[in-house]
């Protein structure tokens, strides 16, 4: 089997469309497949990739295999810079077996290391078995990562509903008992600001140093100016202030009764820091989104999530944190930060 990795070109679009529509049996009017979409997610450029992030196997001039990715860059607690990748839109065709697996592979060599959690069962154990079904040796799963969700507005199932009024009331109900029960807690001196674009206001926590022991994802403007120009989903940007001083940044996204926690870092490693800033995007999603009910987050490693828990966020998911890492970057001693941008979480709808 003679598979070369092939970068598509924006000539190419209609055809790598066709092909995901086909092997997902998704629909015509499936979000993550309309064109202004997927062109902002294979082409749009950003400061962490050189060219298309779409990559393709052909044989005999067909597609039979496809993933894009989705570049994080994070510095070390020794300061060391690790590119990593995580692949979406990953689909194969079955008149080519293996070739799926053989594409994660080749695009495992354009960076450090390959990241990826949620997922079902079946599509894990084939990427940790490879295929040939043997585990691949620098496979490994180095903790999980947790889907939460915190209700701002627990009314919000009455008026969207799709289901019968007995049991919206009964949901509506059950929010509101548990929302008595864990009343937001204070912010403290962290305050949230709006901003169109983010520029040099954005503290760049790397180039003095990681202090927090953590693998931290590099965020820069032109990164996240990329995410908010998404133009299937409405992102807002905010910047972190603590006693007057900007300290980091958030993302949100705006689906509806629905609003995603998509990015979130600040320059603490305080448990108490990330619980006041986590509840502090649930208050700024209920002043910003009015269809809005409640908000989702995902967390890793285990101090950002009992950072979420101490914020009231209930966990929804569970899913092992999935690296294939020869070097050992992300020992347990500076596991990764990981948020919704890292993947495609933020914006798959």
């Amino acid at each position: 089997m003679n598979l070369n990795l092939e970068q598509i070109r924006p000539g190419d679009l209609d055809e790598v469309v066709a092909f995901l529509r086909t092997t997902f049996r998704a629909p015509l009017d499936a979000p993550f497949l309309q064109t202004d979409h997927v062109r902002w997610k294979f082409f749009e450029p950003r400061p962490d990739w050189d060219g298309p992030r779409s990559y393709v196997f052909r044989e005999q001039g067909r597609i039979v295999a496809h993933a894009c990715v989705v570049p994080t860059t994070f510095v070390m607690p020794d300061g060391a810079v690790v590119r990593s990748l995580f692949p979406i839109d990953w689909a194969a065709s079955p008149s080519v077996p293996g070739a799926g697996i053989l594409l994660l592979k080749d695009l495992t060599a354009l960076a450090d290391i390959r990241m990826g959690y949620g997922g079902s069962a079946d599509t894990r154990a084939i990427v940790r078995k490879g295929h040939n079904g043997k585990k691949h040796p620098y496979e490994q799963i180095i903790g999980e990562v947790i889907h939460a969700r915190r209700i701002f507005r627990p009314w919000s199932p009455l008026k969207h509903r799709t289901e019968p009024a007995w049991r919206a009331l009964a949901k509506a109900g059950l929010r509101t008992w548990q929302n008595t029960l864990r009343p937001l807690r204070s912010v403290g001196d962290w305050a949230a600001c709006p901003v169109d674009r983010f520029d040099d206001r954005l503290p760049n926590l790397h180039l003095r140093g990681n202090p927090t022991g953590l693998a931290l994802p590099f965020r820069t403007p032109e990164l996240l100016n990329y995410i908010l120009r998404c133009p299937s989903v409405r992102f807002s940007g905010f910047l972190l202030e603590k006693s007057h001083r900007v300290g980091g940044h958030f993302l949100l996204a705006d689906l509806g009764e629905e609003v995603r926690l998509a990015d979130l870092m600040i320059d603490s490693d305080a448990v108490g820091d990330w619980a006041a800033c986590y509840t502090l995007a649930v208050l700024t999603a209920k002043q910003y989104y009015p269809r809005g009910g409640h908000l989702v987050a995902v967390a890793a490693p285990s101090s950002l999530q009992a950072a979420l828990y101490r914020a009231g966020f209930t966990v929804t998911q569970r899913a092992p944190l999935i690296v294939q890492d020869k070097c050992s970057f992300f020992a347990s001693a500076h596991p990764p930060v990981v948020n919704m941008i890292d993947s495609d979480s933020a914006y798959f709808f």
